[in-house]
């Protein structure tokens, strides 16, 4: 078996079906996933060559390459769509209710800060409105929303489903604001593609077969 390590902030459906059901060792693959839960970790690793694969949103790689010159590659654009909502404390029950507020955040040029922050200036509300405190993944922003912390956070499930469960309000759903999102693609550094090209086409592969089993529906 030839080994790829991968990481992401979440590991996506496609990718369990492809290890449950052997989609990957069927391409000769062994596939490790290490789950990121902040940003600029996750971002630095992939740069140091940490992991061959991020599956993840592009957005990380797009502001990496753009802005830092990393020479990142996407090959895999694997999920679109996103199940993203900004939740409010219970009491918290609009949008205008969170000027002067303290919000839990990721840092500023991951997907669910824009996000945030595009929901907001779409109802006038500006960055100098209200406060944010860099916390890390929904599961770390989740945390903080439930001990009081801050008074809002942008969570995707399992997070937000507890957040509801704790009495938050939905304030806004991302994909209201931003339709079609690429979610999940695969990504990774030039030169550990080019080099590794065999293994990122069998990985292609096995993450294809995998979804299309996620597509039939007589397995539901």
């Amino acid at each position: 078996m030839d080994l790829i390590r991968t990481t992401g902030y979440h590991r996506r459906p496609a990718h369990v079906v492809a290890e449950k059901k052997g989609f990957f060792a069927g391409e000769g693959l062994e596939v490790s996933f290490e789950e990121a839960t902040y940003a600029p970790g996750h971002n630095q690793g992939m740069a140091e060559g940490r992991w061959g694969i991020s599956l993840s949103s592009p957005d990380t790689m797009i502001a990496r390459t753009t802005r830092d010159g990393v020479d990142f590659l996407l090959f895999m654009q694997a999920e679109e769509g996103l199940d993203a909502f900004l939740i409010g404390r219970p009491g918290i029950g609009s949008l205008e209710q969170l000027r002067g507020k303290l919000l839990a955040g990721d840092p500023g040029d991951s997907n669910l800060d824009l996000i945030r922050k595009k929901i907001l200036r779409a109802h006038g509300i500006e960055e100098s409105d209200y406060q944010v405190e860099i916390i890390g993944s929904s599961p770390y922003r989740l945390e903080a929303f439930l001990q009081g912390k801050v008074v809002a956070a942008m969570l995707t499930p399992p997070s937000s489903e507890k957040a509801f469960g704790a009495g938050g309000t939905l304030l806004a759903k991302a994909e209201d604001y931003v339709p079609n999102w690429p979610l999940t693609g695969g990504w990774g550094l030039r030169k550990w593609i080019e080099s590794h090209r065999d293994l990122v086409v069998r990985f292609i592969r096995a993450w294809a077969a995998a979804t299309d089993w996620l597509l039939e529906r007589e397995h539901f």
